[in-house]
């Protein structure tokens, strides 16, 4: 069943609503505006932070479910491949700037069943980025528990992308934490930051660092009074890219027997746990304030800052050429 209103204005124009509900109950709210997963409801109960206004989501400084392009993350000094960039946190490019796709009204294509694709026509000009892209975005909720989420795009000449959904979750709802919420990913390599949380280029062992193994044997807390020191450069929290062995990870919580289960084409996800507060204060469903650890984000995407590295073809859509992606996110019952 698919739900479609008017939920706001925004700059004069509607934001709408769509709902997805399959026959378990399930349900997945999505905004046309940053084509934006609002809720996601699994056992009665949203397990993704959500603003307690929606007109939050109009500036959206925590990108609270927000679709991020034309590339997800940081990139150093705000220029690479001759460009320059919008520079909106310090001297670096974030998310893609305001003018990213997060910040951007999406039309809709197509409705059916429990399905609704969204199309955005980009000129980023703006920010930096070069080239008419025609990105669109299919969210599908099926009947096995599974938010399946498709981007495709083409543009008119070669230009960056590295997009993701920036969503944060919370297996056990907006007013807990997710301390004791237990990770498991199949992943060796890990990118190291500078103290500006860019990438250095190079990638450390989390056998070396079992600070950063995320093998399902401890919760996020264990791992973080570790002390490591790239856990203290990023506020005492994980913000940080495993390049993955297998298209497969998990986050549990034992508190509430709920497990998610992620697949993804892409070739890295970033775990960022939520270390960073905002300037200001910014109020969760249930007027429940925004604090340290509120949810994590799991950003499946290309390796960050890989816009500033020999390796910039992988996120280079030439033009003409079609970009696909896939990501599955699949909410069990643990027994």
């Amino acid at each position: 069943m698919i739900i479609n209103e008017k939920a706001a204005i925004f700059n004069n124009q509607n934001v709408v609503q769509i709902k997805l509900i399959n026959r378990n109950g399930m349900e997945v709210h999505i905004l046309n505006y940053g084509a934006t997963i609002q809720r996601i409801i699994f056992n009665n109960t949203n397990r993704i932070l959500t603003y307690n206004n929606i007109h939050d989501y109009y500036s959206n400084p925590l990108y609270l479910g927000s679709t991020i392009g034309r590339v997800a993350g940081r990139i150093k000094d705000a220029r690479a491949l001759n460009l320059e960039f919008e520079r909106n946190e310090g001297r670096h490019h974030l998310h893609s700037g305001s003018a990213g796709f997060s910040h951007k009204f999406f039309f809709i294509e197509s409705i059916k069943d429990n399905e609704v694709t969204l199309v955005l026509d980009d000129d980023s000009s703006n920010s930096g980025y070069i080239g008419y892209m025609i990105f669109k975005v299919t969210f599908i909720l099926t009947d096995q528990n599974e938010l399946i989420i498709k981007y495709q795009a083409v543009c008119d000449k070669d230009t960056l992308l590295s997009p993701t959904n920036h969503s944060y979750f919370n297996l056990e709802g907006n007013n807990k934490d997710v301390l004791n919420h237990v990770l498991n990913i199949d992943a060796y390599l890990v990118s190291e930051l500078d103290d500006e949380y860019i990438p250095t280029g190079t990638l450390f062992n989390v056998q070396k660092n079992p600070a950063f193994r995320l093998n399902g044997n401890k919760n996020i807390e264990e791992l973080i009074r570790e002390n490591h020191p790239q856990l203290l450069i990023t506020h005492n929290g994980f913000d940080h890219a495993y390049k993955l062995n297998t298209n497969k990870l998990t986050l549990e919580s034992q508190n509430v027997k709920i497990r998610l289960i992620i697949t993804t084409d892409e070739e890295a996800v970033v775990v960022y746990t939520s270390n960073k507060l905002p300037q200001k204060t910014c109020i969760l469903e249930g007027n429940c304030a925004f604090k340290k650890y509120s949810g994590i984000a799991l950003e499946a995407q290309a390796m960050p800052n890989k816009a500033n590295t020999e390796s910039y073809r992988e996120i280079l859509l030439k033009k003409d050429s079609v970009y696909n992606s896939k990501s599955t996110y699949k909410f069990e019952n643990i027994d």
